[in-house]
């Protein structure tokens, strides 16, 4: 019911067309059944039965006697409606009567102790329109017939006011029930939908082959799935041709990148020899890392790795590079041992390009702390001059360098927070007081237990 009066809403469509369409089926359907009533019945109008009442309220018992005393309603119909009779009977026979009844009803009246039911029409306000009413009065049950006043309006206008206790009903309660049940119905209808949409909102590009199910999908909605179906798998058929394109181009550009090094390695020390050097060494990083992106854009099988292990390898590799560069290079952890099930080598070139940013980027001075957190985040914290607010999301953007001058590519902070969504996780920058820190926090599957396996 929560979207029910939402305009595009499924369930407001359902409920208000088929309202609508009920609404004038009753509508038709009544009026048939009136005019053929209408036309089956005389043209003269029955007996006013609004009196009933009235009637009753005027019938009493006076000494043994049954009597009429009219009340003011009835009055004025005497006065009005000089036609106007009435002969009642109790259980006991004993009778009373006001007006003159039709010598045409009088062996009719002579029988009132055997009717049950009688209804004559012959002209309107006639004193032979006359009808049958059993009435409980302060005499008792009583046995009326009473004529000469036909009901107000025409015979059309005393159906439509006389069957409204049928119509009404009858029409209400199914679009009530409508209302109610139709959102029931769409709800119990479009259960497969409600799994449908969970399952396209997890699509990723970076998982290829994700298709949504058709098993439990409404015949009129499964061509809307087929349809989605078909266009993933051309986006998963283009996707991979451009991967394979890049992986490719990135590939082949290694071997005349390795060969104008060494070209360029035999020639004589020149100032201008060492800056093409450097400018080849950063072609073939940038093609390095495109490889990389390749290789890590879709997560491999995971198996068990200790993050503590990890960490102090990455620090040990890099511990000569950070020394020469003039940084002493320091891992914490209050666990010796911490096992998720997770990628190793991609989780390894993330941690080894945080701490290659840190060595680049900080300075040449001060400290390089790697840190594992006690929820198996990591942490790299330098001492350098940091990290502007505007640019902490701007970092992590492909080919985005911070200073121009760098002879990054700019694609290792872009990779680490790739890796860290294949993980589940995020790859941030944190406010310090002083450098920078980088955040990497994974979301690794659970071993059994639902928890991290650590060791204090």
């Amino acid at each position: 019911m929560k979207y029910l009066f939402k305009p595009r809403s499924l369930k407001w469509r359902l409920v208000s067309r088929f309202s609508i369409a009920l609404a004038l089926m009753m509508v038709v359907f009544y009026a048939a059944l009136i005019w053929l009533i209408v036309a089956a019945t005389s043209d003269a109008t029955p007996v006013d039965d609004t009196i009933k009442a009235e009637i009753a309220a005027s019938i009493h018992l006076d000494g043994g006697t049954l009597r009429i005393s009219p009340t003011g309603a009835i009055q004025t119909i005497i006065r009005d409606y000089p036609d106007f009779w009435l002969v009642a009977q109790d259980d006991k026979g004993r009778e009373a009567r006001i007006g003159r009844s039709p010598a045409g009803l009088d062996s009719v009246l002579a029988n009132l102790d055997i009717i049950s039911a009688l209804d004559v029409r012959v002209g309107h306000d006639s004193p032979m329109t006359a009808i049958f009413a059993l009435l409980e009065t302060d005499a008792g049950p009583v046995k009326a017939i009473y004529g000469g006043k036909s009901a107000p309006g025409s015979v059309l206008e005393y159906m439509v006011r006389t069957l409204h206790v049928i119509y009404l009903p009858t029409t209400l309660i199914p679009l009530i029930l409508a209302v109610v049940i139709i959102p029931l119905v769409v709800n119990s209808s479009l259960k497969g939908m409600k799994r449908i949409t969970a399952l396209a909102s997890q699509i990723d590009v970076n998982k290829p082959g994700v298709r949504l199910p058709t098993d439990d999908v409404v015949e009129e909605i499964a061509p809307l799935v087929k349809t989605i179906n078909a266009a993933l798998a051309r986006v998963d058929t283009d996707v991979s041709a451009r991967e394979r394109f890049l992986a490719d181009a990135a590939h082949e550009l290694r071997t005349p990148i390795a060969i104008l090094q060494t070209r360029i390695e035999g020639y004589e020390d020149t100032e201008q020899n060492r800056r093409l050097l450097l400018d080849v060494s950063r072609i073939g990083a940038v093609a390095e890392q495109l490889l990389d992106i390749q290789r890590f854009a879709v997560m491999p099988t995971r198996a068990d790795t200790d993050l503590v292990g990890l960490c102090q390898q990455v620090v040990a590799d890099l511990a000569p590079l950070a020394i020469n560069a003039g940084y002493d290079l320091a891992f914490e952890s209050d666990c010796s041992s911490m096992i998720v099930v997770a990628d190793r080598l991609s989780v390894e070139r993330a941690i080894t390009n945080l701490v290659r940013n840190a060595i680049q980027h900080a300075g040449n001075h001060g400290q390089i702390m790697v840190r594992l957190c006690p929820d198996g985040a990591i942490e790299v914290l330098d001492e350098g001059e940091g990290i502007p607010d505007e640019e902490r999301e701007k970092i992590f953007d492909p080919f985005y360098r911070s200073k121009p001058q760098s002879s990054g590519a700019g694609l290792g902070l872009n990779l680490v927070r790739q890796i860290a969504r294949l993980h589940g996780g995020d790859a941030v920058v944190l406010p310090t007081k002083g450098g920078a820190l980088f955040r990497l926090t994974l979301e690794p599957e659970r071993l059994p237990g639902g928890v991290k396996r650590a060791t204090l």
